[in-house]
């Protein structure tokens, strides 16, 4: 199994990991996903957003959605058929791959309506020069993939702002 976290980020529980490994072992799954917070970087239990990433459906990627990546694990050996990282995206390389991954028709893929990660705010990616790098890649990352960036692009800058302004399902947040 597969997955990236970022250094200073947190998983949710302490399990977290076997939760996922069961959802590998009880199911026919390829891919397994959860949903994220995005926690202030001094106080992880201050939460700023709540990522929902909901299930999965094929039709959402024409919107730009996809799943929270450090809450995206994958089989290793699919990892190795269609996951490497295209350098050539500095910021968006994990978009990317998850965009691949997804778009692969016979995956079983997993929502697990949990949260598996503690995001920490004030990252490179939320840097502005990097924010509009990220945006470039992207729209990049969409075309490459022939998903209409214009209409991705504006519905993905709606769900986050939904994110943020939303109430928080609290029985689900740990």
């Amino acid at each position: 199994i597969v997955g990236f976290i970022h250094s200073d980020d947190i998983l949710a529980s302490p399990q977290v990991i076997s939760n996922i490994v069961n959802k590998f072992k009880g199911n026919t799954a390829d891919i397994v996903y959860g949903d994220l917070l995005f926690v202030d970087r001094e106080k992880p239990d201050i939460i700023h957003r709540f990522w929902h990433s909901g299930e999965f459906k094929k039709s959402k990627l024409r919107y730009g959605w996809a799943p929270p990546h450090p809450a995206f694990y994958i089989r290793r050996a699919l990892y190795k058929k269609y996951g490497c990282f295209d350098l050539n995206f500095k910021i968006a390389a994990d978009y990317d791959q998850m965009l691949r991954l997804l778009l692969v028709p016979y995956l079983q893929i997993i929502y697990v309506p949990e949260v598996f990660v503690k995001m920490r705010l004030g990252g490179e990616s939320t840097k502005l020069n990097n924010a509009l790098l990220s945006t470039k890649e992207i729209i990049a990352i969409m075309r490459k993939h022939n998903i209409n960036w214009q209409v991705a692009i504006l519905t993905r800058k709606l769900s986050k702002l939904w994110q943020i302004f939303s109430k928080f399902k609290r029985s689900n947040i740990s």
